[in-house]
């Protein structure tokens, strides 16, 4: 199960079984993102406007900081959304950035939205201003256009020319979009 486009987190969801407004208000004040969140589906927006969602890591190996995955829905208890890898989908998807690194099978935050450090191949030269793309079965951006269209994910702050996958600086469109 995908999100799909004009679907939020806990509209999509609502059958499975996240934390309630109270207990992500509880954690917001007892918590921070230095700190390994206790469940999946809660949700913090920092000072800077950047909005992260805990997620488990559903991948199957250990990620590091810039990786880009999709949200998916799982029935399993602690699990119940999850990091995977980016699959050829015919309706809308959520990009979710690793914010650090993460084991297989551990509970963490990654990034939804804002600023980020995320992982760009520049093999087709990516400019600041850019938006970027995630396609089937990989795990960083790729350049789309200099306009937006229903593949684009991010926006590249900055330039990527290398012929292979840095992490950048990248402005990520906390919306649902289509995989390419």
């Amino acid at each position: 199960m995908v999100l799909r486009k004009g679907e939020n987190i806990n509209g999509r969801f609502a059958d499975v079984a996240l934390p309630d407004l109270d207990d992500q208000l509880n954690y917001l004040q007892n918590k921070t993102l230095t700190e390994t969140p206790e469940k999946v589906g809660m949700t913090l927006e920092d000072a800077d406007g950047k909005q992260y969602v805990s997620l488990y890591n559903g991948t199957g190996g250990a990620l590091v900081l810039g990786d880009i995955f999709i949200v998916e829905a799982d029935e399993t208890a602690g699990q119940e959304l999850q990091a995977v890898a980016v699959v050829t989908t015919t309706f809308d998807i959520m990009t979710a950035v690793a914010s650090g690194t993460v084991a297989d099978g551990a509970i963490a935050w990654f990034q939804t939205g804002g600023f980020a450090e995320a992982s760009v191949e520049g093999t087709t030269d990516v400019a600041a201003g850019d938006f970027l793309k995630v396609s089937n079965g990989e795990d960083d951006f790729k350049k789309d256009a200099t306009s937006r269209s229903t593949v684009s994910a991010a926006i590249a702050i900055d330039a990527q020319a290398a012929n292979e996958a840095v992490v950048v600086t990248v402005y990520l469109i906390n919306e649902q979009h289509t995989c390419s």
